[in-house]
């Protein structure tokens, strides 16, 4: 089945996925003999939201047997107030688990925010972590997986 336009799917759980064009592969079940849906492919313009996440990207590629989504071109991750952006994203609903990857020869580029302090009035602890004293600052991953982590410079 093909969709057009300003296509909205919505799924039970609430995630919702919007794009320009969307097509889904249906298939025969063995066991039960009914058609069901086996892949949902959403091309230009892709916006996936769910309750903990807002991602953006060119190709999106849904299995709902496992219910892995795989993004790609220029994909940007936000949950909670971090942002990763990379060229190929897999998202893991049932566990939770998001995975960025570089585009070739590129990194990827990641801002995370510090935690907010549940105890206003609490002194902040010191802490081993180099961002904590710049929560603007900007982490990366070379695409052989090595962080690199700069302090001064600006989030992208």
């Amino acid at each position: 089945m093909v969709a057009r336009g300003d296509v909205v799917m919505v799924k039970t759980d609430g995630t919702t996925i919007k794009s320009d064009l969307a097509t889904a592969y249906f298939r025969k079940n063995a066991q039960s003999g009914k058609r069901e849906m086996f892949q949902v492919q959403a091309d230009g313009n892709v916006r996936i939201t769910t309750s903990k996440d807002y991602v953006t990207c060119h190709h999106a590629v849904y299995d709902p047997n496992t219910e892995i989504s795989v993004l790609t071109g220029d994909v940007v991750l936000t949950q909670n107030g971090n942002v990763s952006r990379g060229g190929r994203a897999e998202i893991d609903s049932r566990t939770g688990v998001s995975r960025m990857f570089p585009a070739a020869g590129q990194r990827v580029h990641s801002v995370i925010q510090p935690k907010k302090n549940s105890n206003p009035g609490a002194p902040a602890p010191a802490s081993a972590n180099p961002s904590a004293a710049n929560p603007r600052a900007a982490v990366s991953a070379t695409p052989g997986g090595a962080m690199a982590f700069d302090p001064d410079a600006a989030p992208q």
